[in-house]
């Protein structure tokens, strides 16, 4: 969500004090205060991000040449299932290849 509100902000606040709970609750060992669990988060989110717009990219330049595969981990296809366009992007209706029959 990107509300910014206060209402919204206290949510989110309470999301991740569950978060660092359960977290804390499962690791044992080592305590991760929710700061660095919402860091890591966010610094997760930024590689899948740059995955898909690297790949994007690759697959739109020329020259050929083999293939470029992108891995993902389990945890970057969740992110990304979570992300959503975000992630790919929305398509143009715009685009240079559209039916000039539907205009």
């Amino acid at each position: 969500c990107k509300l910014t509100d206060t209402r919204t902000h206290q949510g989110k606040t309470k999301c991740w004090d569950k978060i660092e709970t359960e977290f804390n609750g499962a690791s044992g060992e080592v305590f991760r205060p929710k700061d660095v669990l919402r860091k890591k988060y966010e610094n997760i989110k930024k590689r899948v991000k740059r995955k898909y717009a690297d790949h994007k990219c690759y697959m739109q330049g020329t020259g050929g040449g083999p293939s470029q595969e992108i891995t993902l981990t389990t945890i970057d296809s969740e992110i990304k299932e979570i992300l959503g366009s975000r992630v790919e992007g929305n398509q143009s209706e715009f685009d240079g290849d559209a039916n000039s029959k539907s205009l």
